[in-house]
């Protein structure tokens, strides 16, 4: 039976203490390198006291450390890894049992603990948590015809896209039964990531899904993980994630996945969006920095290429900040054009500096500058002027 913790030998904490020190990070730092809620676990840590396995190979793999060489009396069965290595091929049910105990510590403690703002100490998420009703139709993505619309009364036009206060919902943990895939939306704070880690402490406790392993993922944390490696491979990223629970082998990932066997839960996925583009900005002006010569080698060869290279150069660099920052457009305006923006300019101005001086306006008026200020053109000339 494999322990199900390790704690450090004397000579594994100096290393730990050495390898910590050149991080140059607090207990604090290193808790959320490991995505703890507390400290406790680095406390332990570090005073030689036992700790989850899970836990402890995480910290040694984020102070890039050998955990086998820092555990006191390692297990030779997990040292091993018996179950995979020496076993033959596992029946699938078998097989998700063995990973659902293997990982069963790690869900508990990255989604059964929640660190709430207001309070000072970790809570559990069964003592807080709400059940859901999410609604299977978006309302803002309908398309009427203006027929339809002039049928409504007032308090149906005003409603529309808002969903009637009846509208019949179905609740989450249904939602998810029903759909096999399925993409939560809701404004920040609503619960949207709460309700991912209440499916992902429900299935590892058998109660939801019990024929599937839970994999809860952070994409925040996958995204700048990526940036770094410059590698954007989820599936290389749930192996790392395996291997803090003594699962090495990769082909047991794919094997579950293959079979329909995960609940893999992702929570996040708008912020990964712009991480990307980041990484793809960075990859484009890599290339573009690479095309120059050595300045330091041959100062004579630099401001050659500059003087035969630098306008298809700059180009390349303009398309580039377009592309990713949406700026820097070479606009072409005719003088007419030029004419009517430095008027609207000059009248925006106007309207500005009315507002900040000492004449006398009334609220009235001061209220339709605000409302009116940079306006487009067209609609302002529409604009039914009291």
């Amino acid at each position: 039976m494999v322990k199900r913790s390790l704690q450090a030998s004397l000579t594994g904490i100096q290393e730990t203490k050495r390898a910590f020190a050149r991080k140059g990070w607090t207990q604090d730092n290193l808790a959320a390198e490991v995505n703890l809620k507390t400290r406790q676990p680095i406390w332990r840590f570090f005073s030689g006291r036992p700790v989850e396995r899970h836990t402890f190979i995480e910290i040694c793999l984020v102070l890039e450390l050998n955990w086998r060489e820092i555990a006191t009396n390692p297990p030779a069965e997990f040292l091993e890894l018996e179950e995979y290595t020496q076993s033959p091929v596992l029946d699938i049910d078998t097989l998700v049992q063995q990973v659902r105990s293997q990982r069963f510590d790690k869900i508990q403690d990255q989604c059964g603990i929640l660190q709430l703002l207001n309070i000072s100490y970790p809570v559990a998420i069964d003592d807080i948590y709400i059940d859901v009703n999410i609604l299977e139709e978006i309302e803002s993505l309908q398309w009427l015809d203006i027929s339809e619309l002039q049928k409504f009364n007032s308090e149906e036009f005003d409603r529309f896209g808002l969903g009637e206060v009846d509208q019949k919902q179905i609740p989450g943990i249904r939602a998810v039964e029903t759909y096999p895939k399925l993409r939560v939306l809701g404004k920040p704070g609503v619960g949207k990531t709460t309700f991912l880690q209440h499916l992902a402490i429900q299935c590892n406790q058998g109660a939801f899904a019990a024929n599937q392993v839970p994999i809860f993922i952070t994409l925040r944390n996958f995204a700048q993980e990526s940036k770094v490696t410059n590698e954007f491979s989820l599936l290389k990223y749930i192996h790392q994630e395996f291997l803090t629970s003594g699962i090495s082998d990769p082909s047991v990932i794919e094997t579950l996945l293959n079979a329909g066997r995960v609940l893999l839960l992702l929570d996040a996925l708008s912020v990964i969006l712009g991480i990307i583009l980041d990484v793809g900005l960075y990859k484009s002006l890599q290339q573009l920095s690479d095309q120059f010569p050595n300045s330091h080698q041959s100062q004579e060869r630099f401001e050659l290429w500059w003087q035969t290279n630098y306008s298809t150069w700059a180009k390349q660099l303009n398309t580039t900040i377009i592309n990713y920052r949406n700026i820097n457009h070479q606009w072409h305006f005719s003088p007419e054009q030029q004419q009517v923006l430095q008027r609207y300019y000059d009248a925006n101005q106007l309207l500005l500096d009315c507002l900040h001086s000492n004449s006398e306006v009334t609220p009235a008026i001061r209220q339709e500058i605000k409302a009116t200020l940079l306006l487009p053109i067209k609609e302002l000339e529409d604009r039914e002027w009291q």
